[in-house]
């Protein structure tokens, strides 16, 4: 309802905005602007923001602070003092007339002219982080600045923060560089109410943008980390969110450590802690004191699904409940074909939909866990570009880290919201593309009623998978789909903490303004007067709004969709009749997606650079083609080709070997004076084609560390050495459609050969490919067991140790799911944690 203080315009959509007092400082936020700004008033209001990746393409959209079309619809903020009226003419004159009230600068002179008017008065800051980290810095700015550190909200190296739009330091696309001197319009400053705030730092964060609902995002049974966490445990179980006790407990970017959510306490008003808010202790009795997840309000802005996009390397195109389940707890599927699993860290909000969704616990989807750690000192710049630093897991983004690590790997999968994705895998025009992966929502591929089906999903006929898509996600059959939400805090008075008041809000609610803004747009979608508003705006940035579902979900995980009464059948109705919703929901046939347009191995662009010099285009990154765009394919003779297996593996060794087969030849990428375009003399004619020194690397760089050795080699019999019968050679030792019709159902179902893989290499692989594969350089300087099956423990020696490990797991099964999670053989050369396995 608009205050009778509100001045009108002729336009039928207004903002007005009372300058704040000196004596008057909101929580909302106030920040004073460089001296050379131009504007009504001294101060400008301040909405403070921190969350979610895969709502970037929309939070820095102009949509996010447009105005709804309504007629006379208005925004007051501050309602104290004089009032000044402003907005941003987007177009057009008549019945509607857009308008803005977020500029990206404060420099424009304000301007009135009939319907037309600029004024630069909103200060919009994100800070781009996982859903859980934003829901964590809301939690630090608004319940207690010590639950993480009394962080200052500092751009860090790895994630950036957005003011109007602007990014400042962190990745893609780079801000000013850490210790600049703000642009003048474009600053980061001092919050005038919290003079503890350093002159680059953010404002204290009022509202966090997350994927999840603030259930799945928080440990469940005690403040302290035990023992109780177990795979499949459901956000509203205790021991939820705890992690495998059989991993080590340690930070980001620690390997092989133990996953953890922060439990739910951490956000009770309790006594002991001081309310930012007031600078003193919570008042006991208070309704929030223990209240946990519930001193949080959800609401849903926007729906939007996840996908599992894989590189087209790795030959994946679909996969089921149970695949996903162990790519991403173990990092391979149940039958042992092993992939570089990428993960977002455990606070991502896409990380826990993945997880989630597919019946696993967030803290258990672990991938690769290896020394990732998106914020470190390079802001994960090594660890996304192929080279000895790259990582797969723990990445802090999404489209700044995820993507380009899967994108770079030729064995890489990972999850990715479908904003993060749909570029890259909407066809197979990109130059660095991605398969959005079918997904069956089954433990099989059989309609045998397994999936205990609830509204909006039938167990689909036997062999049938789901394509992302707009129809399928608002029908519910793409179950991956998730809920965008918009969380606050409750205020901690007894009077208000029931209302839809939001902690850290100013009297005006101006927060709540800016955040019902959004919510209420839906009202104005498919008006046809003007896309630029917020409901217009999700969809143009591959959201969907909760009215166009059919099903709806109060929280992630196995059948959980019932029936959305508030479907609006005709604004559903609009919504899949427009070209642009295909474009930005719809992905192609994962087997389609292949080479790309001028895809390129080893670096994003073709050329490099050594010692500052350039070097030729055809020594730096490798041309993607059809002979090397599938990882592994060394044999494309007799049908090999297409199909990467058993029989491809001496191939490969040999190959290997050839590559580094005379003085002065190399085997990695990016060596100026061994060009990737050599051709390679004494290929094995079993290749099938003329094979260039790149076309070797892309085909056989399984660590993606820019190089073809012997640890490649080693990774490939113990992960791609697939065939479909027993006791084969490695000449027919195949996949064929005895495993599927296709071999990215091959690759699921084929029998992973390792042992007979790793005979064979141990008796044939050169002394440098030995050297190279070797797992202890002390142990076993010249890599004499580098290929032993029986050095269990990869430490180079063959003893009582390797035969007490194989004792201990007499019994288990490594295809099952929870025997292999809790199979960790300690480097204290314990498998339990209390038992030695002797000399």
């Amino acid at each position: 309802m608009m205050n009778d203080r509100t001045k009108m315009l002729r336009a039928t959509a207004a903002i007005s905005l009372a300058v704040a007092t000196a004596a008057q400082v909101a929580y909302a936020g106030t920040s004073t602007p460089p001296a050379s700004a131009v504007r009504t008033g001294s101060d400008v209001p301040t909405i403070s923001l921190s969350g979610s990746t895969a709502m970037r393409n929309f939070t820095i959209s102009t949509g996010i602070t447009a105005l709804t079309p309504n007629a006379g619809n208005s925004i007051t903020f501050g309602e104290i003092g004089s009032e000044v009226i402003y907005g941003d003419t987007i177009g057009g004159t008549g019945a509607f007339t857009g308008l803005q009230f977020g500029k990206q600068d404060f420099t424009t002179v304000d301007t009135t002219s009939g319907n037309s008017q600029v004024h630069s008065a909103i200060r919009l800051e994100w800070h781009e982080q996982g859903s859980v980290e934003g829901i964590l810095e809301l939690a630090d700015g608004q319940i207690d600045e010590n639950i993480i550190g009394n962080l200052s909200y500092n751009p860090t190296s790895g994630n950036g923060t957005y003011v109007n739009r602007n990014k400042w330091f962190g990745t893609s696309p780079q801000g000013p560089a850490a210790g600049s001197a703000p642009i003048s319009g474009h600053f980061l400053g001092v919050q005038t109410s919290d003079t503890t705030r350093v002159a680059t730092a953010q404002n204290r964060v009022q509202m966090a943008i997350s994927d999840v609902t603030a259930t799945q995002g928080f440990a469940k049974g005690g403040t302290v980390f035990n023992n109780s966490g177990t795979l499949n445990a459901i956000p509203t179980q205790n021991g939820y969110g705890k992690g495998n006790p059989f991993l080590k407990s340690a930070g980001l970017g620690s390997a092989s450590a133990r996953r953890q959510l922060n439990d739910q306490e951490v956000l009770n008003f309790s006594t002991g802690k001081i309310d930012p808010g007031t600078g003193t202790n919570y008042v006991g009795g208070n309704p929030g004191e223990n209240g946990g997840i519930n001193n949080l309000t959800n609401k849903t802005v926007a729906i939007t699904a996840t996908t599992f996009a894989a590189n087209p390397g790795t030959g994946l195109t679909r996969i089921n409940r149970t695949d996903a389940q162990w790519l991403q707890s173990t990092g391979r599927l149940a039958n042992g074909a092993d992939f570089n699993s990428t993960t977002r860290d455990v606070n991502s909000g896409t990380l826990n939909v993945a997880a989630v969704n597919v019946g696993i616990d967030p803290s258990f989807a672990v991938g690769e866990n290896d020394t990732g750690n998106g914020n470190n000192a390079t802001g994960g710049t090594d660890q996304i570009v192929v080279g000895a630093n790259i990582t797969f897991s723990n990445k802090t983004a999404g489209g700044s880290q995820l993507r380009p690590t899967v994108q770079n790997s030729r064995m890489a999968v990972g999850h990715l919201s479908i904003s993060d994705v749909i570029g890259t895998a909407r066809d197979n025009t990109n130059s660095r593309p991605l398969r959005a992966l079918d997904y069956r929502d089954d433990a099989n591929d059989v309609s045998d009623s397994s999936n205990n089906a609830t509204f909006g999903y039938n167990d689909p006929g036997t062999g049938a998978f789901t394509r992302v898509s707009a129809a399928n996600i608002v029908s519910g059959q793409y179950v991956l789909y998730q809920n965008e939400t918009y969380v606050t805090v409750k205020r901690a008075d007894a009077a208000q903490y029931s209302q839809d008041l939001i902690k850290g809000d100013n009297s005006g609610n101006d927060v709540k303004d800016f955040r019902d803004n959004i919510l209420n747009s839906v009202a104005t979608f498919g008006l046809g007067s003007s896309v630029n508003n917020p409901a217009d705006a999700l969809v143009a940035t591959s959201f969907i709004l909760p009215q166009f579902m059919s099903v709806k979900k109060d929280r992630d995980g196995i059948n959980q969709s019932v029936t959305n009464t508030g479907l609006n059948v005709a604004q559903q109705g609009t919504f899949l009749g427009l070209t642009a919703t295909a474009t930005a929901f719809n992905t192609a046939d994962p087997a389609t997606v292949t080479t790309g347009s001028s895809s390129t191995y080893g670096n994003n662009t073709k050329g490099f650079t050594v010692g500052g010099s350039a070097i030729a285009t055809s020594g730096g990154a490798i041309a993607i083609n059809t002979d090397n765009y599938l990882f592994g394919d060394f044999r494309q003779t007799s049908g090999g080709e297409g199909v990467r297996d058993l029989s491809d593996l001496d191939i490969a060794r040999q190959a290997q070997a050839a590559l580094v087969n005379g003085a002065g030849l190399t085997n990695h990428w990016d060596d100026a004076a061994d060009l990737n375009s050599r051709v390679v003399a004494g290929a094995p004619a079993a290749l099938g084609f003329a094979a260039k020194k790149g076309d070797l690397i892309a085909l056989g760089d399984y660590d993606s560390d820019g190089d073809f050795d012997g640890k490649d080699l080693y990774r490939m019999a113990r992960g791609t050495a697939l065939s479909d019968a027993s006791g084969t050679g490695f000449t027919d030792g195949k996949l064929t459609v005895a495993s599927g019709a296709t071999f990215g159902d091959q690759l699921r179902n084929g029998v992973l050969r390792k042992n007979a893989a790793l005979d064979m290499l141990q008796s044939t692989a050169s002394a440098q490919q030995k050297i190279d594969a070797r797992s202890n350089a002390i142990n076993d300087a010249a890599g004499v067991n580098a290929f032993n099956k029986f050095d269990v423990n990869r430490d180079g020696i063959v003893n009582r140790r390797d035969f007490g490990i194989v004792d201990a797991f007499v019994g288990k099964d490594y295809r099952n799911l929870d025997h292999q999670l809790a199979a960790v053989v300690a480097t204290n050369f314990t498998t339990d944690g209390t038992r030695f396995i002797g000399d």
